[in-house]
C-alpha cells in the first residue's frame, strides 16, 4: 500500500544525501538499492585491489517529524529486520539500521539480535485498517551517532563516528 503521507522525493533526496556522506567521510561505496529489487536500502562496499568488496548491509529510516527523546524504542517492521539480518549472516556481513530523526544526526546500530515484538497500532486514519505487523522495538540506546546532518545546499554532513 502507498504511504500518502510520505514525501517520496524528500525521502529519497534525504537517502542520496546519506549515501554521498558514507561514500565521502567513510571511504565506503554506499549503492542506494532499488526498493522494487532489494529487501534493503543500502549495500556497503570498499575497494580491495580494484575490486568492490562488500563490507556491510543497512535499512534508512528517515522520521522528520519525530524527536528522538519522545521515544524509548524506535519501532520497526519485524519481517523487515529479520530479512536484513538474515542476509547480512548469508553474506557474511554486517547488518546496519540507520535513522534520521527530525532532532538529531543519522544515528546507526548493528542489527545482531531480536528485540522486543509488539503488535502494530495504526496512527493513521487512512491505514488503520491495514493487517496488523508485528514490529521490533528497538531500545534508543542501541543507537549510536555516526553524522549531523544538514541536507546538501553547498555545505557537506559532518563525520562524528565510524562504523566498525
Amino acid at each position: 500500500m502507498i504511504n500518502r503521507n510520505r514525501d517520496t522525493a524528500v525521502a529519497k533526496k534525504v537517502e542520496e544525501d546519506v549515501a554521498w556522506f558514507i561514500g565521502y567521510n567513510l571511504g565506503r561505496t554506499a549503492i542506494n538499492m532499488p526498493d522494487e529489487y532489494s529487501p534493503f536500502d543500502f549495500i556497503l562496499s570498499k575497494q580491495v585491489s580494484g575490486l568492490h568488496v562488500a563490507t556491510g548491509i543497512a535499512e534508512f529510516r528517515h522520521r522528520p517529524s519525530t524527536l528522538i527523546d519522545d521515544y524509548d524504542t524506535f519501532t520497526i517492521n519485524k519481517v523487515k529486520i529479520d530479512k536484513l539480518r538474515d542476509w547480512g549472516r548469508e553474506m557474511k556481513i554486517p547488518a546496519f539500521l540507520m535513522v534520521l530523526w527530525k532532532d538529531t544526526g543519522v544515528m546507526w546500530c548493528k542489527v545482531r539480535k531480536d528485540y522486543k515484538v509488539v503488535e502494530q497500532k495504526r496512527k493513521v486514519q487512512e491505514r488503520e485498517n491495514d493487517r496488523a505487523e508485528q514490529l521490533y522495538e528497538i531500545p534508543i540506546s542501541n543507537f549510536k551517532l555516526l553524522m549531523e546532518y544538514t541536507p546538501r545546499l553547498g555545505t557537506r554532513p559532518i563525520l562524528l563516528t565510524t562504523i566498525k
